[in-house]
């Protein structure tokens, strides 16, 4: 849609304030501070899509926000983050994750859904250097737009491309709960469509092989549903003129939102495990690297498995199958180029992401690599931003 890509292209020229895309549907708001997003929301949906985010990158955080933060700002997440990075709770690569996550939900929404009016409101925004940090910068954007765009697309030219992702599904008919692949609690009214899609069948093409045989034996309908209700701490304040949280010099726009009339109190029951997560197997004999990645892919949510030496470890390898390879070059024993191809050499790695990396990073090495069938090549120590796109990017194809 040309004013997404609008947003993106002019990012760094317009200044402090916010994007409102607003449907007969509902009302997206995009913040944008210094050229960077600093977050996207619906706020039909705000606290059921922002705590779907934080359970997949911060599982066992209990989180809530200060009571005059909900008063004063629409955008409560924002200071939220910033006070969670700021007391420890939550690290600035995991908020970084859980602004992708939602952008990326709100550009699917918009993209599917249209928009009938858009309009730029400019006004003071204030935030502080470590959650500036985690916001996402131009070129994040383009690339979390253009997955966003792929897949609205393989929704919209799907059999149910007609349904919104916002809405709950409930099966009529509780003898075929038995055979669906997802919990039984998915499907009675207390979830929507993200959470299911989210949590338990992680692409749209197995969403779409879950509810159409349901949709064509009418043994399931769809219904709007509340959001969860945001849970705010009223004995915190907050001192918000000293730069923790977004200060605005406009008032707050009024919007209208559908009424909570259902949704139990702080009951945050009806959110899912977190969803299987990718497996990215570590082939370094250095424990003070290996105990570095292994930090940096947990906090995102990532598995690990630790391969010292890839020749005994290959066994290992075969069983588990990661989603993904990091190898690192200086080897017990053994060559990384040759272990890069040998690995190639093997089906069942024939098209698994390689990512070497190495403390060399001349042209030849980056030669060499290409060669011996690796994906990509990093230097280490690889920080922890660019370790991490680059594992998103190649686990997206």
């Amino acid at each position: 849609m040309e004013v997404l890509n609008t947003l993106i292209e002019k990012l760094e020229q317009l200044g402090d304030g916010e994007l409102v895309l607003t449907s007969e549907s509902g009302q997206w708001r995009f913040y944008v501070l210094d050229g960077q997003l600093l977050y996207a929301t619906n706020r039909l949906s705000a606290v059921r899509r922002f705590s779907r985010a934080a359970h997949c990158y911060r599982p066992r955080w209990t989180w809530s926000v200060v009571a005059d933060q909900v008063d004063t700002h629409q955008a409560w997440e924002i200071p939220l983050l910033e006070r969670a990075i700021t007391h420890g709770k939550i690290s600035p690569i995991q908020v970084k994750l859980i602004l992708r996550m939602v952008l990326e939900e709100c550009f699917f929404e918009v993209l599917c859904d249209g928009f009938a009016e858009s309009e730029w409101r400019p006004y003071h925004l204030e935030s502080s250097s470590a959650y500036r940090s985690a916001a996402l910068s131009a070129s994040e954007a383009r690339r979390i737009l253009g997955k966003a765009q792929r897949l609205a697309q393989t929704w919209k030219e799907s059999p149910l491309g007609y349904l919104s992702l916002g809405i709950s599904p409930i099966v009529s008919d509780p003898s075929v709960l038995v055979s669906l692949p997802v919990p039984s609690e998915c499907l009675s009214g207390n979830t929507d469509l993200w959470d299911v899609l989210v949590n338990h069948v992680s692409s749209l093409s197995k969403l779409t092989q879950v509810l159409l045989p349901l949709v064509t034996a009418q043994k399931i309908r769809f219904q709007d549903i509340p959001d969860l209700p945001l849970p705010v701490d009223r004995s915190a304040t907050q001192n918000l003129a000293g730069g923790l949280g977004v200060s605005l010099t406009q008032p707050r726009h009024q919007e209208s939102a559908r009424p909570d009339t259902s949704a139990p109190a702080n009951n945050f029951s009806n959110i899912a495990e977190p969803r299987q997560t990718a497996l990215i197997a570590c082939i370094d004999d250095s424990p003070v690297l290996t105990l570095s990645l292994k930090k940096i892919l947990t906090s995102a949510g990532y598995r690990t498995l630790s391969i010292p030496e890839p020749m005994r470890g290959f066994s290992k390898l075969i069983e588990h199958q990661p989603d993904l390879i990091l190898l690192d070059l200086m080897l017990p024993n053994a060559d990384g180029y040759s272990v890069c191809k040998f690995l190639r050499e093997t089906p069942v790695f024939e098209k698994t992401p390689i990512i070497i990396l190495t403390g060399q990073d001349s042209n030849l090495d980056r030669m060499r690599a290409r060669l011996a069938g690796a994906t990509e090549f990093l230097t280490k120590p690889p920080r922890p931003v660019a370790l991490l796109e680059m594992i998103e990017k190649h686990l997206d194809q």
